[in-house]
């Protein structure tokens, strides 16, 4: 059978059902929004490489969060070697200012308040190594009916660079 190609570019036939895109070694949850195959892959390998983008997906019954190595280094935690965890971990690296209020907002969403699935925060951390006061941006979003949310799926990214000078003082935001 000849590989189809695009301008040179091996095209890949759609995965199966129930078949998704993984990064070898990293038994993580399927990269959907950047394709599927081999250019999925490709596509998030690239968004974590230049774009320091973590990738997440929280199981809300369970209270657990898979994410990739990085955003384990964006909170300045150890890459453990199962990268399912419980949620609370990262919690407790908000900084205390902010903490109680991203919960709020948090559980808002949860129930649905503003009838949006779609969530975008930037928010304080202290990294764990550093003690230095970060700014993290979550893009996610959530699935479920109100109130009975089951899955989160996102990604984040250390923004810190891009704020400006006096941004300590910033109250987180929320879109």
């Amino acid at each position: 059978m000849r590989r189809r190609t695009i301008r040179g570019l091996p095209v890949f036939p759609p995965l199966s059902q129930g078949e998704t895109a993984r990064f070898p070694g990293m038994s993580l949850f399927e990269l959907a929004p950047l394709g599927r195959g081999v250019a999925g892959v490709a596509r998030g390998r690239l968004a974590m490489k230049f774009l320091g983008l973590a990738f997440f997906d929280t199981d809300l019954q369970r209270d657990t969060v898979k994410i990739t190595p990085n955003g384990f280094a964006i909170f300045g935690l150890p890459t453990p070697d199962d990268q399912e965890m419980p949620r609370g971990i990262f919690w407790s690296c908000y900084h205390p200012e902010d903490r109680q209020g991203a919960a709020d907002r948090f559980a808002s969403d949860l129930r649905r308040d503003f009838d949006r699935d779609d969530y975008c925060e930037r928010v304080r951390i202290l990294h764990q190594q550093t003690g230095e006061t970060r700014w993290v941006e979550f893009i996610r979003r959530m699935f479920g009916p109100r109130g009975q949310r089951t899955h989160i799926v996102g990604i984040l990214r250390d923004v810190t660079e891009l704020m400006p000078a006096d941004a300590s003082h910033q109250e987180p935001s929320t879109r």
